[in-house]
């Protein structure tokens, strides 16, 4: 390489270490309550990063559980995560709201949606 292509080379490299390189990513939780409907959970509760489904709950198995190797991997240093998010899954399905009221009367099928973007 001759010294002028390695001089441009040289401050291409170091250009692109000095810019901070901005991702968006996305954090998106749904939730399923549901009564008379057969054969499916009371309740649902599924959590997505960037589309893709990281864990999963419903009111049949009672039990958050990872859906990808790189969320159990990263909860791995706490072996208590999946318990609280369990206790946390269960808490919603147990609330004694006007809604709730209302699902137990009703052949009713309701679906919330909680969405974050972060720029990091």
């Amino acid at each position: 390489m001759d010294t002028k292509l390695k001089l441009i080379y040289n401050a291409v490299v170091l250009k692109q270490r000095e810019l901070s390189l901005t991702v968006t990513h996305s954090l998106k939780y749904f939730y399923t309550a549901s009564s008379g409907v057969p054969n499916f959970p009371e309740y649902v509760s599924v959590g997505l990063v960037d589309e893709v489904q990281m864990f999963y709950c419903d009111s049949i198995t009672n039990i958050a559980v990872p859906k990808q190797d790189w969320m159990k991997e990263g909860t791995a240093d706490d072996p208590q995560y999946w318990k609280r998010e369990t206790e946390i899954c269960m808490s919603k399905q147990t609330l004694n709201t006007p809604l709730h009221q209302f699902l137990k009367c009703k052949n009713v099928l309701l679906l919330f949606l909680y969405s974050l973007n972060q720029i990091l």
